[in-house]
């Protein structure tokens, strides 16, 4: 009978921390970056809108493609676009 209420106190407990973890990473990849850009935005910092669960890495990672071949054209001495490249092709 002990060996019950021990195995029930264990699935209750994972459960609880399955339920907390779930949680987290709600929080963690959809409701914090939904703040940041509402602040960002505030702040007169546009940009595009994340996806869930990873935010827009794919996007970033092309326009980041796209914008290597054509710099490599372009030399220029304006480090700001090589620095920050997600602010200037949001500014444009």
């Amino acid at each position: 009978m002990e060996s019950l209420g021990l195995a029930g106190v264990l699935v209750a407990f994972s459960a609880a921390l399955c339920l907390f973890l779930l949680f987290i990473l709600t929080f963690s990849w959809w409701v914090f970056p939904n703040q940041t850009l509402k602040k960002l935005k505030k702040c007169g910092l546009g940009g595009p809108i994340p996806s869930f669960p990873l935010g827009n890495i794919k996007e970033m990672k092309t326009k980041n493609n796209i914008q290597s071949s054509v710099a490599s054209s372009n030399l220029t001495h304006d480090i700001h676009s090589n620095v920050f490249p997600y602010f200037s092709s949001w500014q444009k």
